[in-house]
Protein backbone atom coordinates (compact mmCIF):
# COMPACT_ATOMS: atom_id res chain seq x y z
CA UNK A 1 0.00 0.00 0.00
CA UNK A 2 2.98 2.34 0.09
CA UNK A 3 4.20 4.32 -2.88
CA UNK A 4 7.77 4.11 -4.13
CA UNK A 5 9.80 7.23 -3.43
CA UNK A 6 12.72 7.11 -5.89
CA UNK A 7 14.42 10.16 -4.37
CA UNK A 8 14.42 8.60 -0.91
CA UNK A 9 15.67 5.24 -2.19
CA UNK A 10 18.45 6.82 -4.24
CA UNK A 11 19.53 9.00 -1.31
CA UNK A 12 19.73 5.89 0.88
CA UNK A 13 21.93 4.20 -1.70
CA UNK A 14 24.52 6.92 -1.26
CA UNK A 15 27.17 7.95 -3.74
CA UNK A 16 29.06 4.70 -3.74
CA UNK A 17 30.88 3.22 -6.72
CA UNK A 18 29.84 -0.40 -7.11
CA UNK A 19 31.41 -3.13 -9.18
CA UNK A 20 28.01 -4.29 -10.38
CA UNK A 21 24.40 -3.25 -9.91
CA UNK A 22 21.84 -6.00 -10.32
CA UNK A 23 18.29 -4.73 -10.51
CA UNK A 24 14.90 -6.17 -11.37
CA UNK A 25 11.66 -4.51 -12.41
CA UNK A 26 11.18 -1.11 -10.75
CA UNK A 27 14.73 -1.44 -9.45
CA UNK A 28 15.94 -1.07 -13.04
CA UNK A 29 14.26 2.34 -13.22
CA UNK A 30 15.88 3.35 -9.92
CA UNK A 31 19.26 2.21 -11.25
CA UNK A 32 18.80 4.31 -14.40
CA UNK A 33 17.73 7.39 -12.44
CA UNK A 34 20.53 6.95 -9.91
CA UNK A 35 23.16 6.57 -12.61
CA UNK A 36 21.97 9.74 -14.33
CA UNK A 37 21.90 11.73 -11.07
CA UNK A 38 25.29 10.40 -10.03
CA UNK A 39 23.96 8.81 -6.84
CA UNK A 40 24.53 5.27 -8.16
CA UNK A 41 27.45 4.25 -10.29
CA UNK A 42 28.82 0.89 -11.33
CA UNK A 43 31.20 -0.63 -13.82
CA UNK A 44 28.56 -3.18 -14.82
CA UNK A 45 24.78 -3.32 -14.81
CA UNK A 46 22.56 -6.39 -14.96
CA UNK A 47 18.98 -5.30 -15.58
CA UNK A 48 16.29 -7.97 -15.33
CA UNK A 49 12.63 -7.56 -16.23
CA UNK A 50 12.68 -3.93 -17.30
CA UNK A 51 9.08 -2.63 -17.05
CA UNK A 52 9.07 -1.29 -20.62
CA UNK A 53 5.32 -0.64 -20.71
CA UNK A 54 5.53 1.57 -17.63
CA UNK A 55 8.50 3.62 -18.83
CA UNK A 56 8.17 7.16 -20.07
CA UNK A 57 10.34 8.62 -22.80
CA UNK A 58 12.76 9.96 -20.17
CA UNK A 59 13.42 6.49 -18.76
CA UNK A 60 13.78 5.01 -22.25
CA UNK A 61 16.35 7.68 -23.08
CA UNK A 62 18.21 6.95 -19.83
CA UNK A 63 18.33 3.26 -20.76
CA UNK A 64 19.73 3.99 -24.22
CA UNK A 65 22.29 6.40 -22.73
CA UNK A 66 23.42 3.85 -20.15
CA UNK A 67 23.91 1.15 -22.78
CA UNK A 68 25.82 3.54 -25.06
CA UNK A 69 28.10 4.71 -22.21
CA UNK A 70 31.13 3.01 -20.68
CA UNK A 71 29.55 0.49 -18.28
CA UNK A 72 28.92 -3.05 -19.45
CA UNK A 73 25.19 -3.76 -19.48
CA UNK A 74 23.37 -7.10 -19.56
CA UNK A 75 19.62 -7.04 -20.21
CA UNK A 76 17.52 -10.10 -19.40
CA UNK A 77 13.86 -10.04 -20.44
CA UNK A 78 11.10 -12.62 -20.66
CA UNK A 79 9.73 -13.38 -24.12
CA UNK A 80 6.22 -12.33 -23.10
CA UNK A 81 6.83 -10.40 -19.89
CA UNK A 82 3.56 -8.77 -18.87
CA UNK A 83 5.45 -5.55 -18.02
CA UNK A 84 7.10 -5.46 -21.45
CA UNK A 85 8.15 -8.22 -23.81
CA UNK A 86 11.67 -8.83 -25.01
CA UNK A 87 10.55 -7.61 -28.44
CA UNK A 88 9.27 -4.34 -26.98
CA UNK A 89 12.56 -3.87 -25.14
CA UNK A 90 14.52 -4.51 -28.34
CA UNK A 91 12.52 -1.77 -30.09
CA UNK A 92 13.32 0.72 -27.31
CA UNK A 93 17.06 0.08 -27.57
CA UNK A 94 17.29 -0.64 -31.31
CA UNK A 95 19.28 2.54 -31.99
CA UNK A 96 22.10 1.53 -29.63
CA UNK A 97 24.78 -0.57 -31.30
CA UNK A 98 25.98 -2.14 -28.04
CA UNK A 99 22.48 -3.21 -27.02
CA UNK A 100 21.82 -6.89 -26.43
CA UNK A 101 18.84 -8.59 -24.84
CA UNK A 102 19.04 -12.12 -23.52
CA UNK A 103 15.55 -13.53 -23.84
CA UNK A 104 14.22 -16.06 -21.35
CA UNK A 105 10.90 -17.87 -21.62
CA UNK A 106 8.05 -16.58 -19.53
CA UNK A 107 5.23 -14.13 -19.12
CA UNK A 108 4.84 -13.67 -15.38
CA UNK A 109 7.51 -11.02 -14.65
CA UNK A 110 8.78 -13.25 -11.83
CA UNK A 111 12.14 -14.48 -13.22
CA UNK A 112 12.08 -17.32 -10.73
CA UNK A 113 14.42 -19.67 -12.64
CA UNK A 114 17.47 -18.60 -10.64
CA UNK A 115 19.65 -21.33 -12.14
CA UNK A 116 18.92 -20.05 -15.67
CA UNK A 117 19.71 -16.47 -14.62
CA UNK A 118 22.93 -17.64 -12.98
CA UNK A 119 23.97 -19.43 -16.19
CA UNK A 120 23.22 -16.36 -18.32
CA UNK A 121 25.20 -14.08 -16.01
CA UNK A 122 28.16 -16.46 -15.76
CA UNK A 123 28.25 -16.84 -19.56
CA UNK A 124 28.15 -13.05 -19.95
CA UNK A 125 31.08 -12.65 -17.56
CA UNK A 126 33.04 -15.39 -19.31
CA UNK A 127 32.55 -13.99 -22.81
CA UNK A 128 32.74 -10.24 -22.24
CA UNK A 129 36.11 -8.53 -22.52
CA UNK A 130 37.32 -6.60 -19.50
Amino acid sequence: GTRLDPGFELERAGKEQADVIIAKSIGTILALQGQKKGSLAAREYILIGIPVRGMGENEKTLLRELIAAEPRVLLIQQTDDQAGTSGELRKVIASVARAQVVEVPGNDHMYSDIHRLKDIIETWYATTDE
